[in-house]
């Protein structure tokens, strides 16, 4: 019996045709591809990364969003997008969920416990908040966004990052009650073949 694309279930999702670690993989493979600068596979001190080339291909967000939203928790009432990479991520994200996002701006001078006039959109206090960040470091922006997010009444407990560079952003973030989640490390995507 010979099957036709008219044999495929209408509901039939990114995971139809693939597993989630084939999707992971894949998707891992095509972000180094775009976004990875200088240095080759195995030699992650020599790498860099342009996060700007794989977020603003269609192709790649689209299933960034898709990997992404498996991630976020159920509670979750609104995202809380971290910087211009953190707001490509968090639109993409909030179309794929259905979650409503706001925009944290970054690390202004004097205190960021006045956080009005620092999230743009609608907040309500009490609500649960995902920071969603493209790359994370050190976690000090993360740190901050959460600061803002927290002093606007709203309760935050995870990041939620496409690309953890490794340089102190877990250890950071979980001295503070905030919990790490990436898809990806800089020396995982080093280790894909471009």
């Amino acid at each position: 019996m010979t099957s036709s694309f008219q044999d495929i279930p209408s509901s039939a999702g990114p995971g139809f045709f693939q597993t989630n670690s084939q999707r992971h993989a894949e998707l891992g493979s095509d972000i180094a591809a775009a976004g990875l600068t200088g240095g080759g596979p195995g030699t992650p001190g020599s790498a860099g990364l342009d996060q700007y080339l794989f977020e603003t291909k269609p192709t790649v967000l689209r299933r960034l969003a898709s990997l992404l939203c498996d991630r976020v928790p159920p509670s979750t009432d609104r995202l809380a997008a971290c910087g211009t990479g953190g707001v490509i991520v968090a639109a993409a994200l909030s179309l794929e969920s259905g979650i409503p996002f706001v925009l944290v701006d970054g690390r202004p001078e004097g205190d960021f416990q006045l956080a009005e006039g620092l999230i743009t959109g609608e907040c309500h206090p009490g609500e649960r908040a995902l920071l969603v960040e493209d790359v994370v470091a050190d976690g000090s922006a993360s740190l901050f966004a959460a600061g803002l997010v927290r002093a606007a009444g709203m309760t935050t407990e995870r990041v939620l990052a496409v690309i953890d560079r490794e340089e102190g952003a877990e250890q950071a973030l979980r001295e503070t009650g905030l919990r790490l989640d990436s898809l990806f490390t800089l020396a995982g995507l080093v280790q894909e073949p471009r």
